[in-house]
């Protein structure tokens, strides 16, 4: 599959985003690059290759569940590149990455909403055996033993 299949749709969902310049062969980048940040958290791997230059080939094909979480990656990649201009005066202010409507900020919502949350195992703490003698000095019991001697 070619990122260039992906293209139309990330182009309706960052419609007023994407500049005029910005041709379908560069989006695509921007696909691949949503496909290389989502890699670690599926179970699945996608394989992007490069045959010539500004073309990325995905091997196996994206799966329909997929595509969404990529484009919304990609999405973020893009808003997050450009949108990087705030300014303030002494009556406005304008930023595009704060507040809670802020289109980047729902694209963020949206996927931590699809993907799967990682959790670190649980710590556990036992004493270490060779050490938890009553006849150890590094012992836990170590005065008790002494005690219960006497």
């Amino acid at each position: 599959m070619n990122c260039l299949d992906l293209v139309p749709a990330f182009r309706r969902h960052a419609r007023q985003y994407i500049m005029y310049k910005d041709t379908d062969s560069k989006l695509a980048g921007y696909l691949s690059d949503g496909i290389k940040a989502l890699s670690y958290r599926w179970d699945r791997s996608y394989t992007i290759t490069s045959p010539a230059s500004e073309t990325f080939i995905v091997a196996p094909d994206i799966t329909q569940n997929d595509e969404h979480p990529i484009i919304l990656a990609a999405s973020i990649i893009y808003k997050g590149s450009m949108m990087a201009g705030s300014f303030s005066d002494g009556d406005f202010a304008f930023n595009p990455t704060q507040g809670a409507n802020s289109s980047l900020q729902l694209d963020l919502n949206e996927l931590k909403s699809m993907l799967p949350t990682v959790r670190l195992a649980p710590a556990i703490s036992a004493p270490l055996r060779g050490y938890d003698t009553i006849f150890s000095p590094e012992g836990y019991n170590y005065l008790m033993g002494w005690i219960n001697t006497l």
